[in-house]
């Protein structure tokens, strides 16, 4: 369900939606504000003329011979006032008292009249909203304050303010257009490298392991290619290990194998016949199948060594893996004569490490270090503590050539003259467990002759589980 869902994601369209949404949101962020200073601005532009026709009106103001406040406005005078077609122009003259003089009555008187200045205002009349604009004069030779109110309706400046609106607008979405493009078309061409390498991989054969080439690597890929090629070299080097064991194994195999088929077949006719012999050919056929026995046992413990998991790792006494090994070659021991001596400390000696490996793994010292020893022999086990705990053992056989120490832990290897009844596989075991127990196994020769093989563990952290 998980890779279902991580499936479902795309890059391509993360990045789309990360790039164009800040974008879209800045320009309708920037629309919005350039509307609102071409608003401002427009009702300034207005309010200036609708002052003008204030003022114009208020110069015309003049007092009859009785000290009545009349106003010269003839109707050429009106007609240039209400020269704009598309909105209506109202005007008002009125006393400080709040009576009406002259002009239009539906237009309401003043009422706040504390304020001298000019004063703009919206009212609505008759369900239409109108911007209204006030002064006050003083007409000589009388110190009382006449007021006088022009007014006119919103269409001009609604209209003012779309064309400037769509004057901000249609820039704002073409770039929106544009941007849009050019992110599209970034975005496609930095995930080309990945669509190449995809492609890549799917024409690739099931078994083509060579590295991955997809010309010129961008920065961020290359972690990737890098990962992918050495996944791919190391895939290819286990598979040609496994090769390589399969067909030694089959190799080492065929010859026990076909002994035995030969014995049984020679057993067959011969049981009638002579008798005394069959008891001998009895006895080879035993060895050849114990020889068989022997390598396909190696066989499983080299594999499941190879399949190791680290969640089995913990903490454990050494001394009982030991114990444990011993028991599994006590019998080769007195089989041989082998004498086995045991240098161990009385408390436990903790290690980390995977149990069933290091039993494993101390089955095969012993058991190479019986193999390999004369008759009468002995080999030795002791463990030391200090910073790291080492075991090791030793033994008083033919010892290890330094030409050889290296390769004794190759698989299926064995030194050229040696007459043991081994496989091959015992050290190479050795050598696996330790790697994957973060321990290390070296070979040492013995002073008196023979060979010490030796391990460290590493020391046991305290916050180790």
């Amino acid at each position: 369900m998980s890779s279902r869902k991580a499936h479902k994601g795309s890059i391509r369209k993360t990045l789309l939606l990360w790039l164009l949404i800040p974008l879209v949101c800045l320009c309708s962020l920037s629309a919005f504000v350039a509307y609102r200073l071409a608003e401002k601005f427009a009702n300034e532009s207005y309010d200036r003329l609708l002052l003008k026709s204030a003022e114009s009106i208020a110069s015309r103001l003049g007092r009859n011979e009785a000290g009545v406040v009349v106003v010269d406005l003839p109707r050429a005078a009106q007609a240039i006032l209400r020269h704009n077609l598309k909105d209506e122009f109202y005007y008002q003259i009125a006393d400080s008292y709040g009576h009406r003089l002259t002009g239009d009555a539906i237009l309401p008187l003043p009422q706040d009249v504390s304020d001298a200045g000019p004063r703009f205002k919206y009212v609505e009349i008759d369900g239409q909203q109108i911007r209204t604009c006030r002064i006050s004069v003083a007409v000589s030779p009388s110190d009382d304050i006449i007021w006088v109110q022009v007014a006119e309706s919103l269409n001009n400046r609604h209209r003012f303010l779309e064309q400037i609106f769509l004057s901000i607008l249609a820039p704002q979405l073409m770039l929106v257009l544009l941007a849009s493009l050019s992110v599209w078309l970034g975005v496609k061409h930095g995930l080309d490298p990945l669509e190449r390498l995809g492609n890549l991989l799917k024409s690739r054969g099931e078994l083509d392991l060579s590295p991955v080439e997809i010309g010129e690597t961008p920065a961020e890929l290359e972690p990737v290619s890098t990962a992918l090629n050495k996944l791919f070299a190391n895939a290819n080097n286990h598979i040609h290990l496994q090769r390589q064991f399969i067909g030694n194994a089959a190799h080492q195999l065929r010859t026990p194998v076909t002994a035995l088929k030969t014995y049984v077949d020679y057993a067959e006719r011969i049981k009638d016949t002579e008798k005394d012999t069959l008891d001998t050919v009895l006895k080879q056929m035993s060895e050849a199948s114990s020889r068989v026995a022997h390598m396909v046992n190696r066989l499983l413990s080299l594999a499941r060594s190879e399949e190791h998991d680290r969640k089995d790792i913990e903490n454990m006494d050494l001394t009982e893996a030991v114990n444990d090994a011993a028991s599994n070659v006590v019998h080769e021991a007195l089989s041989r004569g082998v004498n086995m001596e045991f240098d161990l400390p009385e408390t436990p000696v903790m290690v980390r490490a995977d149990r069933g490996d290091v039993v494993e793994m101390l089955t095969n010292l012993f058991d190479n270090a019986i193999r390999y020893t004369a008759p009468k022999g002995f080999v030795e086990v002791k463990i030391e503590q200090g910073e790291q705990t080492t075991l090791t053992v030793a033994d008083n056989g033919p010892g290890i050539a330094d030409s050889e120490k290296e390769k004794v832990f190759q698989r299926f290897y064995r030194i050229p003259g040696t007459n043991g009844s081994g496989c091959g596989l015992g050290l190479s075991i050795v050598g696996e467990v330790a790697s994957t127990n973060d321990a290390n196994v070296d070979v040492l020769d013995r002073p008196d002759g023979g060979t010490i093989f030796r391990v460290i563990f590493p020391a046991v952290t305290n916050n180790a589980e």
